[in-house]
């Protein structure tokens, strides 16, 4: 299912040396596709006029929450 706003919660790493011990970040994505596969999950993004898909995987691990909104 394509989502017009796709929103991510993330875990922060308390190991990472990035500075951030600890919490969540958010990440938006539009005109997205969600897929949960095995412990990843999978994001894709669509371009207005169809021609190009980007594509993201995640650890699911590293995944707190996520809110979609359809079209």
């Amino acid at each position: 299912m394509k989502y017009k706003n796709l929103s991510i919660l993330f875990k922060n790493n308390p190991n990472s040396e990035d500075g951030l011990d600890g919490g969540t970040y958010k990440v938006d994505f539009n005109d997205a596709v969600l897929m949960i596969t095995g412990e990843h999950i999978v994001i894709t993004e669509h371009s207005e006029d169809g021609n190009t898909i980007t594509g993201q995987v995640f650890k699911l691990n590293t995944v707190h929450s996520y809110k979609a909104n359809r079209e």
